[in-house]
């Protein structure tokens, strides 16, 4: 199964945060009768070419991420809107 980004209501969050509304983009989507958020987090590279978080704010979630996902090396991004996201996908609950 292939799931096209640009067929899914993508919506800003992260506000209550004060992240720019772009680095923050989030969908709701149903696996298996079990609603998850599908977030996706702007990235860029910084000088040593390590992946971060385009927004301090949200570099936390991103290593958490990075940790759960036992990932070696950096996440393969998806481009939105001509800008490179990391995809998550958990649970609601």
């Amino acid at each position: 199964m292939t799931l096209a980004l640009e067929t899914l209501r993508l919506s800003p969050v992260g506000r209550d945060l004060g992240v720019p509304p772009d680095t923050w983009l989030r969908a709701t989507v149903v696996i298996a009768g079990v609603e998850h958020f599908l977030d996706l987090v702007w990235v860029t590279r910084d000088r040593f070419g390590h992946q971060r978080a385009a927004c301090r704010e949200l570099d936390a979630m991103l290593g958490l991420h990075h940790l759960a996902a036992g990932a070696d090396g950096a996440f393969v991004p998806v481009t939105v809107s001509g800008k490179p996201y990391v995809l998550f996908v958990t649970p609601t609950t």
